[in-house]
């Protein structure tokens, strides 16, 4: 069996959603997990069933998922995460395929070629990432993740930190698939705190800087200014470098504190 948890908060479905699942030949679970106030407006089929679970206003989309899987009985499971482009199927069949190859997890990896400079610095910020926070990403977007039985099995005990752009997972099979995939981002309620400090860091560098450069055209600096001027645009730049760092990992990863919310309602389909 394969079950499908799919967050609903902004991602609007065509009425014939239920159709694309035909496409898998095994039994189906699909979970829907609503926020309240989203519409939901599916035909029924006669070969495919699924519950919608109504979830509080504000809920944290990693809460709505956690919610529901200790509720998967299936050998396979594929997360399809709140979005606003279409999902490609066809994509997700490939995933499950390579799941039953040995694979633990499997998620797809945008397969359009970046420019040069775009993939030094990618792998630059993720390298410098590590480094301070120890934080390795997935090598692919977390849109669209399938889980193996033994992956499962470990999501129930350990919840929300395995389910984020994070690769947390010791041991365990990874793969991708190549496709389009839409890039996931988290909102959290320190970004713009840490933004703003970005904002004033970065300023008080460009001052620094360019008021360190233009003093020292008009006036005869000692060493010691020198100096001085020298250690404090590498303070104020190591401050700017760390919270944009900061910032970036917010976006990708979000709250990983668990905040969790009560099913408020259910209702097949």
């Amino acid at each position: 069996m394969i079950t499908f948890i799919i967050p609903i908060k902004k991602r609007k479905l065509k009425e014939n959603f239920l159709e694309n699942f035909k496409i898998f030949s095994d039994e189906r679970q699909i979970f829907f997990a609503v926020e309240k106030g989203c519409e939901l407006n599916l035909q029924t089929t006669e070969n495919e069933r699924a519950k919608v679970f109504f979830f509080n206003e504000g809920t944290r989309e990693e809460d709505m998922i956690e919610s529901l899987i200790s509720k998967v009985d299936g050998q396979t499971l594929v997360i399809i995460r709140d979005g606003e482009k279409d999902i490609d199927f066809n994509k997700i069949k490939e995933s499950v395929i390579k799941q039953r190859e040995g694979n633990d997890i499997v998620v797809i990896k945008n397969s359009k070629k970046s420019n040069f400079l775009k993939t030094f610095f990618s792998k630059l910020i993720k390298s410098l990432v590590y480094k301070l926070f120890g934080f390795k990403f997935f090598d692919g977007e977390i849109t669209v993740e399938t889980f193996s039985n033994k992956a499962i099995n470990i999501l129930k005990t350990n919840g929300t930190g395995n389910l984020s752009k994070i690769d947390r997972w010791v041991g365990a099979n990874t793969a991708h698939v190549d496709g389009d995939v839409e890039k996931k981002c988290f909102k959290d309620k320190n970004l713009n705190k840490i933004k703003l400090e970005c904002l004033l860091f970065g300023l008080g560098f460009i001052l620094l800087f360019v008021g360190g450069i233009l003093l020292g055209l008009l006036v005869n600096l000692s060493w010691l200014a020198v100096f001085a001027l020298i250690i404090g645009n590498f303070i104020i730049f190591s401050l700017l470098l760390y919270n944009l760092l900061r910032c970036y990992v917010y976006i990708k990863v979000g709250d990983l504190t668990s905040s969790k919310m009560a099913i408020i309602d259910v209702r097949e389909i």
